[in-house]
């Protein structure tokens, strides 16, 4: 006890102990008036600053020049364009535009299945058969209002919508192969179609003019074509260039392996065979037949 009072207690001296209540407040820290003197002075900066935007803000708005009646005008009339990116409230007008596509696409699909002519007619347009006669294989009412709107399909874009004249026919004009040549000397496009004794009708079209030559002639656009048991049309195959062969002598189309189509020089008989030039089969139903008709069409403007 000496120790704690500084030797000032004596001998048999009463000494009266209070003890003091604990306080319950945290104690005074000796920075703790610096601390808040810090955070008042932030406080008010943080409100200084704040005044200041909100001063700027004011002095902003002040200089904006007023609307003028022809600004308010041009806002009512002509507003903005609006953007051409995607916003998500234009979402809902997505089936809409799938389903125009898809009509478009049906309509561009019909208008390739109906085959439209180089007139740009909507409609399938057919040719009028010039010149011909009921002894013709296109001009029969039963036979050619079935081929002719095939072998008018089966033409690239730019020989369809013309009518087809006759140049010449074996009913006609005689069995022989030199005034065929002679009848459709000069003229191209044209059709060949034969007919034989047993009925079969089959042919070729020639893009280029016919002519006495010793060797093949012709282009890719050729084709022959069959209607034995069905109507089938067979393009060139690229293999060869063995398209047409025509002399005083006979006259044909396609080689290598054999004549997709030959005709002697009365055009009594014929023969077919596949070709590599049209990777056909046989055009008829026997290799070597007897001709009942032969037939050249050319292609004239419509009127």
């Amino acid at each position: 006890m000496n120790n704690l009072f500084s030797s000032a207690i004596f001998s048999g001296q009463k000494l009266r102990v209070r003890r003091k209540q604990r306080s319950q407040s945290l104690p005074v820290l000796p920075f703790a008036d610096k601390m808040e003197q810090e955070n008042d002075d932030g406080d008010a900066r943080h409100q200084q600053q704040q005044q200041q935007e909100e001063d700027e803000a004011e002095e902003e708005e002040d200089q904006q020049p007023e609307t003028s009646p022809r600004s308010e005008h041009a806002k009512r009339f002509h507003p903005p364009r609006k953007s051409a990116s995607f916003h998500p409230e234009d979402a809902g007008d997505a089936p809409v535009a799938a389903a125009a596509a898809k009509r478009n696409q049906r309509q561009q699909r019909s208008k390739s299945a109906r085959l439209p002519t180089h007139l740009e007619d909507d409609d399938f347009v057919l040719p009028r058969l010039l010149g011909g006669s009921a002894t013709e294989v296109l001009s029969d009412s039963r036979l050619g209002a079935k081929l002719v709107p095939k072998l008018e399909a089966s033409l690239s874009t730019r020989f369809r919508g013309y009518d087809w004249q006759l140049l010449y026919s074996l009913a006609q004009h005689g069995a022989s192969v030199h005034t065929l040549l002679r009848n459709a000397r000069g003229k191209s496009p044209t059709l060949v179609v034969v007919e034989t004794t047993r009925g079969d009708v089959f042919g070729g079209f020639a893009a280029v003019p016919w002519a006495k030559s010793t060797s093949y002639y012709g282009n890719g656009e050729s084709f022959v074509f069959t209607c034995q048991p069905r109507y089938e049309r067979f393009p060139w195959t690229h293999k060869n260039t063995m398209f047409m062969l025509s002399t005083d002598q006979s006259i044909g189309m396609g080689g290598g392996g054999g004549f997709a189509w030959f005709a002697n020089a009365d055009l009594s008989r014929g023969s077919s065979a596949p070709s590599d030039t049209f990777l056909n089969r046989r055009l008829a139903s026997e290799s070597d037949f007897e001709i009942a008709g032969v037939e050249v069409w050319g292609f004239v403007t419509k009127r």
